[in-house]
């Protein structure tokens, strides 16, 4: 099988740097433990290696698109299966090496473009600023989604990503998100999980100086037989720092959920703040959504706060609007809305709100 894989890599048209690339995570992967997610119970297995993806729009300065093997790494943990996988077979992705720019790509899925391995490094220089929106849509009859992202935030700089992911049912999603984040520095993040018929979703930022501000919102729809394993982290190393993860979701028909936040204080993270919160709204019985919040401590003079609730659609409110001459859809969907709205105005992005409704109106 090794030798089949390494001759795939060879057959790739590019320099001799980046097939050492590839052939490097090829070797990682062997050695990697395919992931198992026993709470939704699912175990990945794509259909492809590698395979062209051709249906690509980019709006904004990019640096290039991923084309070399000297890039930078963030090396906090091994990577996992995912992206070992991801870093042998990528078939597209950006580099960001300037400040102050705003940036959305576009991945289309559709038969032919049905996977998408997607490596992006972002940089953002000192006392700069970027704007970046990815977004994934399409419904083929099958499709894979894996992305791997990194991103390093220097001093007093920030970045805002807002990642929009409304694939069809048929499509397996996967995204891995890591920042570093320098003195100073603001760390937005927005992950909008709305499709998929599997939805693997993880998000690690390390607050690597002083007083860094992190901020990390997660929306999701989880519904008819989907299955979705979402998991955000946030590392604490310096002093001062503020982090707040906040999950809001819906949960409906035969659909299963697991939401994991993790705040970590380091020793030398004195002072900082952390906050960790999740809402689920249950619209039916018999759907299966599990909330695991987790704090680890090694440092004293800190603030960590954990939450999580889970419930079924209160039935009282449902019957007061619907008394009011709404149906029981309109009602329901009005529900999901208001369980958005609070990060959905943080956004600040019309258009990809209104994108958010209407998926709101198809699914719920």
């Amino acid at each position: 099988m090794m030798i089949m894989q390494r001759r795939i890599i060879k057959d790739i048209e590019e320099s001799s740097e980046i097939k050492e690339f590839r052939l490097e995570a090829l070797e990682k992967l062997e050695e990697t433990e395919v992931p198992k997610w026993k709470r939704i119970k699912y175990e990945v297995s794509p259909k492809e290696n590698y395979k062209e993806f051709n249906n690509i729009q980019i709006e904004g300065e990019i640096s290039h698109v991923v084309k070399k093997s000297d890039l930078p790494e963030l090396n906090q943990g091994e990577d996992s299966y995912l992206e070992h996988f991801n870093k042998a077979y990528f078939n597209s992705g950006i580099v960001v090496e300037d400040g102050d720019r705003d940036i959305h790509i576009r991945y289309e899925m559709d038969d032919e473009n049905n996977f998408l391995q997607d490596l992006n490094y972002i940089m953002v220089p000192e006392e700069s600023k970027v704007n970046l929106i990815f977004e994934y849509s399409g419904e083929p009859k099958y499709g894979f989604r894996n992305t791997v992202t990194k991103v390093v935030v220097g001093r007093d700089a920030e970045v805002n990503i807002i990642n929009l992911q409304r694939l069809g049912d048929r499509v397996e999603s996967f995204s891995s998100i890591e920042v570093e984040a320098a003195d100073r520095a603001k760390v937005n993040q927005y992950h909008l999980e709305l499709g998929g018929g599997v939805n693997g979703g993880s998000s690690k930022v390390y607050l690597k100086g002083e007083n860094i501000q992190s901020e990390n919102y997660s929306i999701y729809i989880a519904d008819g037989d989907k299955k979705t394993d979402l998991e955000y982290s946030t590392y604490h190393f310096g002093r001062r720092g503020e982090s707040l993860i906040e999950g809001r979701g819906i949960v409906k028909d035969r659909a299963t959920k697991v939401f994991r936040g993790n705040l970590h204080f380091k020793k030398g993270s004195a002072r900082s703040v952390g906050k960790e919160e999740e809402t689920a709204v249950l619209m039916n019985k018999g759907v299966k959504a599990d909330s695991i919040p987790t704090l680890f401590c090694k440092e004293d003079d800190v603030v960590g706060e954990h939450a999580a609730s889970a419930g079924q659609l209160n039935e009282n409110k449902l019957f007061y609007l619907m008394s009011r001459g709404l149906t029981e859809r309109e009602a329901k969907k009005m529900v999901a809305v208001s369980a958005f709205k609070p990060i959905l105005e943080k956004l600040e992005n019309r258009s990809i709100e209104e994108k958010v409704l209407e998926d709101i109106e198809r699914r719920i």
